[in-house]
């Protein structure tokens, strides 16, 4: 029993909540029936399509106008069969001509705004216009007639619901005027005929706009899809060129900006300079303060830098590691110009640190050097002078090796060793590097035919392997004869051969899947060439280069981007190793980035072909423990 003196609160609420429903359906009305103001890209897109479409819909109206104005002609006043049509028209003229000017412009926000609140108000004072026009001329005519204007009617609704079905609101309060009132009119005749097709084009016009909400919704959702996308790809491309640590632009967006400095300087006979700064000391500061501290010199370096850049027409990057680039300038190319700098920095970090220095005469002592090596080069008797090592890869799970990756090295009876990382680089430029690929390629096929059928074997190809047709033609013949299961064999390539003939590449790629091997992208991360270059190869492995992995653990830069690189090749459905792994806090941070395929001197060095079989006949771990 409730006490007489408190008040009910009970009652009201069901008004209340009716009320809010009320309000509720209300607001969704009329969200349905707006204009999404709040979309831009939205608005945009529904002008081009209105663009496109509403031309086509004032030439049916109009020629649909003339066939009923004709064929009243004998029964109805001029008025009414020339003097309204004619008006009708000149109108709808006015509006063909507006949009026909339209498809060639993008517009703005606020015109695409503009032009469907103007389309949407018009379409119903036409509408209006076309209904009262044809209910006038129903007292006129014969039977024949009348049946023609219940099809012009009905044409007018279908053509307006299909040319105005990205204007949501126009094209259901086009098709309420025109069915309330077909419906309306014609149902009172009294004409079982015309009754029968009003009822029937009031059907048709529900499914068309049941037909009408999908395809808006599908229309929307498209919109909404392709600015993920354009978001996506753009941040992506950002990502792609931009440092990590310091938001500068990073070496590949270096490169792309000085071959077009380069170019329109040339176009313009001005002039340019490439100038390249690195922090002397750098590395005390990282061993004594800890990389966090690097980290944060290296910030504050990038942002005094962008201050100093911003007053001048100079263009900032971060190489890599403690280097900046800094430019406006000339030489006979830009590459020649960016070697020219390093060699500067190079001979400036080894003699007078801390200074300025222009490239001059006596950086040429490097130049010569490599010279001599290509000399050497060009009289090797390879056959003879050619030796292969080989670094174990290693599944860090199960603490297998894997495979092998076979390696160059070179002892010239006039210069000595010389490290793969200066003779390799010399051939390449030289041209004569397709000479090194077969001799080191036989020897490393013979070398594996030996190993156990688990074990598969890794080849680095240069870009003269895949940019010519004789060099993978040589390549192919080579494995042929070796004997040596393909299947079994991982042909290494670096991003260095898409920069030239990439059609060539493909091709070359494509013909050595098509044997067996398997295609790995070496040193993954340093280059600069774009994802959908990547996409395009039938890629079956990425190799995370070491600068990436050295004390992985210390820089959160170097993780996120090992972290990004494993989730690629996730996405891409493709192994990925990490190379140059050398200490335990590297082994245990991939360990917990799930990168398994790992391969470095914390498991072993390169090592000569008949040291193999007894590196296999004993445990990764006792390795390890050495």
């Amino acid at each position: 029993m409730t006490n007489p003196s408190t008040p009910d609160t009970t009652q009201p609420a069901r008004p209340l909540g009716r009320m809010a429903s009320l309000n509720g359906l209300g607001r969704r009305v009329l969200e349905f029936m707006s204009i999404p103001v709040d979309q831009p890209e939205l608005l945009k897109a529904q002008y081009r399509a209105l663009s496109q479409q509403l031309p086509m819909m004032y030439l049916i109206l109009i020629t649909s106008t003339w066939a009923v104005a004709v064929t009243h002609m004998p029964y109805a006043p001029a008025w009414l069969t020339i003097a309204i049509p004619t008006v009708m028209t000149l109108l709808s003229g006015v509006r063909i001509a507006r949009w026909a000017r339209s498809r060639h412009i993008e517009p703005t926000t606020e015109t695409a705004k503009q032009a469907l609140y103007h389309t949407y108000r018009l379409s119903i004072l036409i509408t209006v216009g076309f209904v009262g026009w044809s209910l006038m001329l129903y007292p006129y005519g014969d039977a024949y007639t009348k049946s023609h204007l219940a099809f012009y009617m009905a044409i007018t609704v279908i053509s307006c619901i299909f040319c105005l079905m990205h204007l949501r609101p126009a094209a259901i309060m086009v098709t309420a005027i025109v069915d309330s009132a077909f419906v309306g009119f014609f149902a009172t005749t009294g004409q079982p005929t015309l009754i029968a097709t009003a009822i029937n084009v009031a059907l048709v016009s529900i499914g068309m706009l049941a037909i009408l909400m999908i395809n808006y919704r599908d229309f929307t959702r498209m919109i909404e899809a392709q600015l993920r996308t354009e978001a996506l790809s753009n941040e992506n491309l950002r990502l792609a060129n931009l440092d990590s640590l310091t938001d500068l632009p990073n070496r590949r967006a270096f490169f792309t900006y000085l071959k077009q400095a380069f170019e329109a300087a040339r176009d313009s006979g001005g002039r340019l300079a490439v100038g390249i700064l690195d922090l002397d000391g750098f590395k005390p500061v990282n061993d004594i303060y800890g990389h966090a501290a690097g980290d944060r010199l290296l910030i504050e370096v990038g942002q005094r830098l962008t201050a100093l850049c911003a007053q001048q027409s100079i263009h900032l990057s971060r190489l890599g590691g403690d280097e900046f680039a800094l430019y406006p300038v000339t030489a006979s190319s830009p590459e020649e110009l960016f070697d020219r700098a390093d060699y500067a920095l190079y001979h400036g970090k080894r003699t007078t640190r801390g200074s300025a220095i222009l490239f001059s005469a006596d950086h040429i002592a490097e130049i010569h050097r490599d010279a001599h090596i290509e000399q050497a080069l060009k009289v090797a008797d390879f056959e003879r002078e050619l030796e292969v090592v080989f670094q174990p890869i290693v599944d860090i799970r199960t603490e297998h090796t894997i495979g092998f990756e076979a390696l160059a090295r070179w002892t010239s009876p006039t210069l000595g060793q010389v490290p793969p990382s200066l003779f390799i680089p010399v051939a390449e430029r030289a041209g004569i590097v397709g000479r090194l690929t077969r001799p080191l390629l036989q020897r490393s096929l013979a070398a594996a035919r030996h190993w156990p059928a688990d074990t598969w074997l890794s080849f680095n190809l240069s870009a003269y392997d895949l940019t010519s047709a004789e060099g993978v033609l040589s390549v192919v013949s080579t494995i042929e004869k070796s004997g040596f299961d393909p299947k079994r064999l991982d042909l290494e390539i670096t991003e260095t051969a898409f920069t030239h003939d990439f059609g060539q590449v493909q091709q070359s790629v494509a013909m050595l899947r098509a044997l067996g091997c398997g295609i790995s992208l070496d040193d993954f991360g340093t280059g600069y060439s774009s994802l959908s270059r990547l996409h395009a190869l039938p890629l079956t492995k990425i190799k995370v280069d070491r600068s990436f992995v050295t004390k992985l653990h210390e820089k959160p830069a170097s993780y996120k981007i090992v972290k990004s690189l494993l989730a690629l090749s996730n996405d891409m459905s493709v192994d990925c190793i990490i190379e140059g792994v050398e200490t335990r806090e590297e082994m245990d941070t991939l360990m917990k980035l799930e990168g398994f395929l790992v391969q470095g001197y914390f498991y072993s060095p390169p090592i000569r072909e008949q040291d193999i079989p007894g590196f296999l006949g004993r445990k990764i771990t006792v390795a390890k423990a050495s």
